[in-house]
């Protein structure tokens, strides 16, 4: 199993390699470009300056106004919330959500580490949650790599993940500064205390949803019997799919996805769909290019 996995996460190394260019790096630079700010010196205090920014310890030592001053800080962090549940194993071709997530995450992650940025993530949805703190440097994509290829190959049953509202709780007490947050996704959960919650992070930090999709939950075209294969066990099951069937899914399907989408909308965040049948790499770079018309 451990040579699969190594396999796969250098088939991702070599992948990102192919496709981060110079110009997807600079869309990704001007699309991610420091958004804090950070402390740089002291000095006495100007006709004009914002008495919120006083140093008041300063101040009293001195006998005189002085003031702190900021730049902006170009070091980002991007922090992945990522979707480990049973829905990113759906495929109805030969590759499954959670590969097209890993292909997306990789692209983005290693051009913040050319970028000199952090990166970090939380992984939940088998039960457990993992968190790997926003760090540097190639080797921590690497292993994030590894750990999330691990997870998704493991055996597990079909655990329904509870409290999700308290993952993004947990990710709004770890980053203490103004970060990029993603959160990807195979299935869209959308709870009143998620948004609640969704809405905290959105206060102190940049929210984006990518949400990865399969064509047939996007328009079931099939009728008739069809068959599924759990992924795990292999076990195989049949049922039939009535014209009155697949029009229930489509209109139950559709009408989640407009929700999902108007609630980000309204709250001023972006998002992302990303289906099997296009390129990840062009939708991200469209993304980027986006975002930095914006900027």
């Amino acid at each position: 199993m451990i040579k699969n996995i190594l396999k796969q996460v250098k088939r991702l190394d070599v992948f990102t390699k192919n496709n981060i260019n110079s110009l997807f790096l600079g869309n990704y630079r001007s699309a991610f470009r420091g958004r804090g700010i950070e402390f740089a010196d002291i000095r006495q205090y100007d006709i004009g300056d914002d008495v919120r920014d006083i140093d008041w310890k300063t101040t009293s030592k001195q006998g005189e106004v002085y003031v702190k001053t900021y730049h902006e800080s170009r070091d980002n962090t991007l922090f992945f919330v990522i979707d480990g549940s049973p829905a990113m194993q759906f495929t109805s071709t030969n590759k499954k959500k959670y590969e097209l997530l890993l292909e997306a995450f990789a692209l983005v992650a290693f051009a913040a580490v050319q970028n000199g940025d952090r990166v970090g993530i939380l992984f939940y949805g088998d039960g457990e949650v993992k968190i790997f703190p926003p760090k540097k440097g190639r080797k921590n994509i690497l292993k994030i790599l590894k750990f999330c290829i691990e997870r998704y190959e493991k055996p597990h049953g079909a655990v329904i993940e509870k409290k999700l509202e308290k993952k993004f709780h947990t990710v709004l007490s770890l980053l203490t500064h103004s970060a990029s947050i993603f959160w990807l996704m195979g299935n869209m959960e959308n709870t009143p205390k998620i948004q609640k919650n969704i809405k905290m992070l959105r206060s102190k930090h940049d929210v984006v949803p990518i949400v990865f999709v399969d064509s047939v939950e996007e328009r079931w075209k099939e009728i008739g019997e069809i068959t599924l294969q759990d992924s795990f066990t292999g076990k195989i099951t049949s049922f039939v799919i009535t014209p009155e069937v697949a029009r229930n899914y489509q209109k139950i399907y559709h009408s989640k996805r407009e929700k999902f989408q108007k609630f980000f909308q309204k709250n001023s965040m972006d998002i992302v769909f990303i289906s099997h049948t296009e390129k990840i790499y062009q939708k991200l770079f469209l993304f980027f290019q986006s975002r930095q018309k914006m900027n």
